[in-house]
């Protein structure tokens, strides 16, 4: 998130231990430093009491902030303040803003180990660029590093079994864990449609509805993203190559499908319960590179850029 310190916190003994734990985030590339006035921080008691080392480099991280645009999405005021919502921004007491802004972005979908690999292959392959520009090439080359499972690298992001049909109870779970303020939280399930203009399954409309009560006058603690995959499920999104690997004596059927019945199939049907473990093996992830992603997903992979700027928007 893009965060800026108060005047007043910054003259607040109290908040010093936390100021100087969120701005190691901001060196880190975890979050990104709103700075008004470089000179305010530069002059403040915070940085006084920091050892004359860190005081520089502190002074000039926020003299760089200062010249980058963006408005603060988190408001870092003095400790013993309310959170709330105001203005279209968080205001968050300084020892509860360090606790938020450890927290990885949370994302909920109803299978971890399926969808998980899922949101991990289009992160790192799709996402790459836009993820460069967001996070500098170094913390991105640390977030492949770290990024090995479908569970996520739990700084950047943690993914949660929804365990299918209860889903939106574990969006609930998520949305009223601690710290309750400023949490980022997004959703992801299968539409599980048959056809395009089907209605949604059964979890999906029950997410759904768990999301907008979830929503309704709850800005001050939570934003929170939802999407339904257009096609029925994630196993509809694996390129052609990826399902040779995984079956080639099943591909001829596959082929005979069509295009709707590749977007709408159980594909699991066809191909047995364990399709998804392709994105997982090793020796495989050469098949899912951009352009594979992209053909298969359609209309030039705009859904999955979606899905990125999505998650992007939430960091």
């Amino acid at each position: 998130m893009r965060v800026e310190l108060s005047r007043a916190v910054l003259e607040q003994p109290a908040a010093f231990r936390y100021l100087t734990a969120i701005a190691w985030m901001f060196t880190d590339g975890r979050h990104r430093w709103s700075v008004g006035d470089s000179d305010a921080i530069a002059g403040s008691a915070w940085l006084a009491a920091e050892a004359t080392e860190r005081r520089r480099i502190l002074a000039e991280d926020a003299h760089r902030a200062s010249t980058s645009e963006g408005r603060a999405q988190l408001y870092v005021c003095a400790v013993g303040a309310a959170a709330r919502w105001t203005g279209g921004r968080w205001e968050v007491p300084a020892d509860l803003a360090e606790k938020v802004l450890r927290e990885p972005l949370s994302i909920v979908v109803e299978n971890a180990k399926c969808d998980g690999a899922f949101i991990r292959i289009v992160v790192l392959r799709t996402g790459e660029k836009r993820l460069r520009r967001r996070l500098g090439d170094e913390v991105f080359e640390r977030l492949r590093r770290s990024c090995t499972n479908p569970l996520g690298d739990n700084e950047w992001f943690a993914v949660k079994h929804g365990a299918g049909h209860n889903t939106g109870q574990q969006v609930e779970l998520v949305v009223g864990a601690e710290p309750t303020a400023a949490r980022r939280v997004y959703v992801l399930v299968d539409s599980d449609r048959d056809r395009p203009d089907a209605p949604l399954g059964a979890t999906a409309r029950q997410v759904e509805k768990t999301c907008e009560r979830l929503r309704d006058g709850h800005e001050a603690r939570l934003r929170l993203v939802l999407r339904v995959l257009r096609k029925r499920e994630v196993e509809n999104y694996l390129p052609r190559e990826a399902l040779r690997a995984y079956s080639s004596g099943k591909l001829a059927s596959w082929d005979a499908l069509g295009e709707l019945g590749k977007d709408h199939s159980d594909l699991k049907q066809l191909f047995g319960k364990n399709l998804w473990q392709v994105m997982l093996e090793e020796r495989h992830q050469g098949l899912f590179h951009d352009r594979a992603l992209r053909d298969r997903a359609g209309r030039a992979g705009r859904e999955l850029d979606e899905l990125v700027e999505d998650l992007v928007s939430l960091l």
